[in-house]
């Protein structure tokens, strides 16, 4: 037998071994290996291993084999129990296999993360631009209700005497004032449409945020009832029910619940300190009248 044909048994091997012990999730996922083996590791069968050149080669030979090999941490006990009672070769092979496999899932892992992260950073930066361009439409209708002439003069106008003193004066006035007028609705109507984005927008990136930093938030019952008690909360620290419906904002949401939990928290303190120090029931002592003579009567007699 060759060393590639001993290689490719072992790789067999611990693919048929891997697939036992841990389930489908340790074999990749094109049915190939998913490690690169190096051929002149696995001798074929009767083929002596070649002499160490020295002391210190053979002294490391000697203390690399004497070394366990450790099973995948991620695998339960029993798994691990069946690892350690297969070849070192295989063994190797195995956890090499699984630290590569768990190296590949945490790069995975990491480039969600930071794709996440650049998703909501990308949202954030629209939101901020829409932000700033609906503050320009607003600062537009501003100047357009307080510096444009036409405007100006048309809300000062009686317009029912121009008519009656100059009516072509009257229409050709009106007609300007109207077209001004069709114009600052037009940027108000898209300032609207502006905000009313944000306001959807500003509502998904919370209920994420809450949704990863809440596990019961996606149940409507238990998120229902919590808003309900943080409302209740509010409302009792100074907030009227008109301030809360603006609330909407994930970190304000958060921070509002922890302050709610403290208080809770502290509430059961305060009250077990109090059942603590509530005083023991007295002794009760009986009075000098009470005690019987009657032995010392007895004995007198």
């Amino acid at each position: 037998m060759t060393e590639t044909s001993s290689a490719l048994s072992m790789d067999s091997a611990a693919d048929t071994i891997l697939s036992i012990l841990d389930g489908d999730d340790h074999a990749s996922d094109d049915g190939a290996s998913s490690a690169e083996l190096d051929g002149e590791q696995y001798l074929s069968a009767g083929q002596e291993s070649p002499e160490p050149s020295g002391d210190g080669d053979a002294t490391a030979v000697e203390d690399e084999a004497d070394t366990p090999i450790e099973p995948p941490a991620s695998w339960k006990a029993d798994a691990k129990k069946r690892f350690r009672d297969l070849p070192r070769d295989l063994q190797r092979v195995i956890a090499d296999r699984e630290r590569e496999r768990e190296t590949h899932f945490s790069r995975t892992q990491q480039e969600t993360v930071e794709a996440r992260k650049a998703s909501l950073a990308e949202r954030a930066a629209v939101q901020n631009e829409r932000q700033a361009y609906a503050q320009g439409l607003t600062q537009l209708i501003d100047q357009i209700q307080t510096i444009d002439p036409v405007i100006a003069e048309g809300r000062q106008t009686n317009w029912a005497s121009l008519f009656q003193q100059n009516p072509g004066l009257a229409q050709a006035k009106w007609g300007q004032y109207q077209q001004r007028l069709q114009q600052m609705n037009a940027v108000v109507t898209q300032r609207q449409q502006i905000q009313g984005r944000i306001a959807e927008d500003e509502a998904r990136l919370a209920d994420a945020r809450l949704s990863s930093a809440l596990g019961f938030w996606k149940d409507d019952g238990q998120r229902n009832a919590f808003l309900s008690e943080l409302q209740n909360f509010l409302v009792g620290n100074g907030f009227s029910p008109a301030e809360m419906r603006h609330v909407v904002d994930a970190r304000a949401i958060l921070v509002a619940r922890k302050a709610m939990l403290y208080d809770r928290l502290m509430a059961q303190h305060a009250g077990a300190l109090a059942a603590r120090r509530a005083p023991a029931p007295g002794r009760v002592l009986r009075s000098q009248a009470s005690v019987d003579h009657s032995e010392s009567t007895t004995s007198e007699a």
